[in-house]
């Protein structure tokens, strides 16, 4: 899975700039709440709004790509961005291609934690091996994890189900050498949406081999040990704090050559993720909801059509979808405000969420379960960490193995 450059917005300026800004200041990775100088009752700009699209749209371009991509002047495109990673809207991890590293086997873990139980479950999952990723809510809790086979996958799971601190648990266990995750955690869409900017015809980025962009080379080879080191720093570097108070956000300028390989081989990629709780709003629009859907496809249709629909005929772009067999995990971003038509929806108004919700996934699912949380009350634990997937001693030692199946992602 390769994220290629993504086309300009439209109209966008010629570059006049380009390099990776450094400049004295808390960590731009993880911001201060309530830093900002601006009284949250200020929205967006239509910089700022731009800016956010192009760091979502293009996570893996060269940064004059992203500046030509945001349409703005050199100038405005720098100090916009600056403004955008120390408020935490955004924020960049590096995240590896789960063949390479031998964990080609993703679950994703969604429950209702009792409120007294919530931390010890949320210590229990984090301290397990392969979780990547753990968000919270009221009450909610969701966690993905990386394994090497669905057995292991499985086993590990099953050790999750405790009615005495989480109810509804249900999971997903998703083989890549299978299948493919269609959209992971791509926010880019549901920003698009709000922000009545174009989506790029690189949306949805995944996981596995498959529409996101070219089968990258090294797909099914191991890591080399000559590179681990490398990577293992560089997926821990957002999570170490800056030096001398210098901060930058992640990209792929000042690479040394080992670290530029892991990128250019395709055992790493960039990616950018949204924290819409800390978004003001943008002409009176504003991300104040997350919905987690969990459910079963009706008639054995195929769930890739359900996404489809969802682009297409609602303008909804999810930030996650994935799927095991008919079952279903869904995730939406919801929000304040009207925004205007979607080209996917041909220029019709995006439809409510919650008219979706009720008409057409009632119709497509069956057995649907709907976690509702407002942006502020979500909490990231485990916030994309993923250099504990890369095997220690005494540890798991999945088998590396090789994608047998392309399954394609509906345009």
């Amino acid at each position: 899975m390769v994220v290629g450059a993504r086309g300009p917005f439209p109209g966008a300026l010629s570059p006049s700039g380009t390099g990776t800004e450094v400049y004295k200041g808390p960590s731009l990775l993880n911001p201060p709440v309530g830093r900002s100088p601006r009284s949250p009752m200020h929205g967006l700009t239509e910089a700022e709004a731009r800016v956010v699209w192009s760091a979502l749209a293009q996570p893996g371009a060269p940064e004059r790509e992203r500046l030509q991509g945001s349409g703005l002047p050199s100038s405005t495109y720098h100090a916009t961005r600056r403004r955008a990673y120390e408020e935490g809207w955004l924020r960049d991890r590096y995240v590896p291609d789960p063949f390479t590293i031998g964990r080609s086997t993703v679950s994703f873990v969604l429950g209702r934690p009792y409120a007294d139980e919530t931390a010890a479950l949320v210590q229990r999952w984090a301290s397990t091996d392969g979780n990547a990723v753990v968000w919270t809510g009221t009450p909610m809790v969701l966690g993905v994890f990386f394994h090497g086979s669905p057995p292991i996958a499985r086993r590990v799971i099953s050790r999750f189900a405790d009615d005495a601190r989480v109810r509804d648990l249900v999971s997903l266990t998703v083989d890549l050498t299978e299948t493919r995750i269609p959209v992971y955690f791509d926010f880019e869409g549901a920003w698009a949406r709000v922000a009545g900017l174009p989506t790029s015809s690189e949306y949805p980025f995944g996981l596995g081999i498959g529409a996101t962009g070219p089968s990258v080379p090294t797909a099914g080879r191991p890591l080399p040990d000559r590179l681990r080191n490398s990577a293992r720093e560089l997926l821990d570097r957002p999570f170490v704090p800056p030096e001398g108070g210098l901060a930058r956000w992640l990209g792929q300028g000042g690479l040394d050559r080992r670290q530029r390989e892991l990128f250019d081989s395709g055992y790493l990629h960039l990616r950018t993720f949204l924290d819409a709780s800390r978004l003001p709003e943008y002409r009176g629009r504003r991300m104040d909801q997350l919905v987690l859907v969990t459910g079963e496809m009706r008639e054995r249709r195929d769930p890739t059509s359900l996404l489809a629909e969802l682009r297409t005929v609602h303008g909804i772009s999810p930030f996650l979808f994935a799927y095991e067999g008919s079952r279903v995990l869904l995730g939406m971003m919801g929000h304040s405000g009207v925004v205007p038509g979607s080209p996917e929806s041909g220029g019709a108004p995006s439809a409510p969420l919650g008219s979706v919700l009720r008409d057409t996934l009632s119709k497509r699912m069956q057995r649907v379960d709907v976690y509702r949380e407002e942006s502020g009350t979500v909490r990231f634990p485990v916030d994309h960490r993923y250099s504990p997937l890369l095997r220690t001693p005494g540890a798991e030692a999945p088998a590396v193995v090789r994608p047998r199946l392309r399954s394609a992602v509906p345009a």
